[in-house]
């Protein structure tokens, strides 16, 4: 939503848990040397080999086993549990076939792993056999085959999590970065997008929103003219006043598609809960849109839904001509963002958050300092840009969560309760 591409992030969590995963490798050998284990000190090439493998295959598998679940805790706990159930199955597996299990034993990767690791240690310590080492590892019975399993078994899982996750590289020209199984926040694809990716571009079109009974509410109430909403339980017309249903009438007739931001008919449920119903705005370029409510109202779900981070339960949302649902990484290259919560990081000074989001959304290079000064500017910081985050005042902060919104001069900035905490 920043910035940055989804495999971006994707690459960079890989590349993260290879480097630590290595750095666990190292100090196990290391280890393992100084206390002369039989397994490294003999000859460590078979079994860093091993290890150079699973911990790839490890990293692909647990990609792909957290896009079961909808937040990141579950994934990890799911996955340490999928792991650990692996290690109990093949200690009892190894003494049920005494290191010479069947083939297709090897499919689940740890599986493959903990056997060839058992046959190195007990060629390692056993007097029946010499030790293996790299170049006669072929004379180890199964254990180049539990390395074949788990090259393959690296791209299968690969390729899952990138399907789960992110868009494929090379049809990246044609998707938009949406997820494939929908977790707790943003928009999810089709599950059968890769079929249809290669044609999205050449059907690609700028929306154009129809009438009201062209976008049925799938979990709409039978009587379309009331909906009881679940919050407080009173009846509300589903036309509401003058005001908002010519507004209603205007966007749904297609008199408003010029305009920077264009929601129609947006609902939005959580179970049963109605929280945001049948909303329909237009705001163009230069304008000025205040949401007022009270607490629990929804302003802040609506605004969620318009940026992707929640997926509405029937309606649309345009800006600049671009369609929430399914080209989100061009609604972010023209939206500022000041949400309710801090997104600050206390080392950074304010002067370096503006760089950062700056660099993120493309600003060039030679213009990176003016763009950073004037946004300093416009909210009274630039006394305090080399001044760290945590050193800040809550105002300050709030000014600095502004500052960033305003990066890159966004076509529609949404700004959630940006007063709170900053003196008049």
């Amino acid at each position: 939503m920043n910035g940055l591409k989804s495999w971006i992030y994707f690459l960079a969590h890989y590349v993260d848990f290879l480097l630590s995963a290595i750095a666990s490798i190292i100090i196990f050998l290391l280890v393992a040397a100084a206390f002369r284990l039989e397994i490294v000190s003999i000859n460590p090439g078979p079994i860093i080999i091993v290890l150079i493998v699973w911990v790839n295959t490890a990293i692909s598998l647990s990609f792909a086993i957290s896009t079961i679940f909808g937040n990141a805790r579950n994934a990890l706990v799911g996955t340490f549990l999928v792991l650990l159930m692996s290690i109990v199955i093949s200690i009892a597996a190894t003494a049920i076939w005494n290191n010479d299990p069947p083939s297709p034993y090897f499919i689940w990767p740890p599986f493959a792993c903990y056997t060839a690791v058992g046959i190195i240690n007990s060629r390692a310590v056993g007097l029946a056999a010499p030790a293996l080492t790299a170049s006669t590892m072929s004379d180890g019975g199964k254990l180049l085959t539990t390395i074949y399993y788990m090259v393959v078994e690296w791209a299968i899982f690969l390729l899952i999590a990138i399907y789960g996750h992110v868009h494929l590289l090379l049809l990246e020209a044609y998707l938009t970065g949406k997820l494939v199984i929908q977790t707790e926040y943003g928009v999810s694809r089709p599950w059968y997008w890769p079929a249809i990716a290669p044609f999205e571009k050449l059907l690609r079109k700028r929306e154009i929103i129809g009438p009201p009974s062209t976008q049925p509410d799938l979990e709409a109430s039978t009587n379309p003219q009331t909906d009881k909403v679940a919050s407080n339980s009173t009846t509300i017309s589903a036309e509401g006043d003058h005001d908002v249903a010519s507004e209603r009438e205007r966007i749904t007739s297609g008199s408003a598609d010029d305009s920077a931001l264009v929601i129609s008919l947006a609902r939005k449920r959580f179970g049963k809960k109605l929280a945001v119903r049948d909303v329909s705005v237009a705001v163009a370029a230069g304008e000025i849109l205040a949401l007022l409510g009270p607490n629990g109202a929804g302003k802040t779900t609506l605004v969620n839904c318009v940026l992707g981070l929640y997926r509405l339960s029937s309606g649309s949302a345009v800006i600049n001509g671009f369609n929430i649902m399914r080209q989100q990484d061009q609604v972010y290259r023209y939206v500022g963002i000041c949400p309710q919560h801090e997104i600050l990081w206390p080392d950074l000074t304010c002067e370096e958050h503006l760089l950062f989001y700056a660099r993120l959304k493309g600003v060039d290079k030679t213009d990176e300092k003016e763009v950073v000064e004037q946004c300093l500017e416009q909210v009274e910081l630039f006394p305090e840009g080399r001044k760290l985050a945590k050193q800040l005042s809550g105002g300050q902060r709030r000014r600095l969560a502004i500052a960033i919104a305003l990066v890159a001069r966004p076509t529609v900035v949404f700004l959630d309760e940006p007063t709170t905490g900053i003196s008049p």
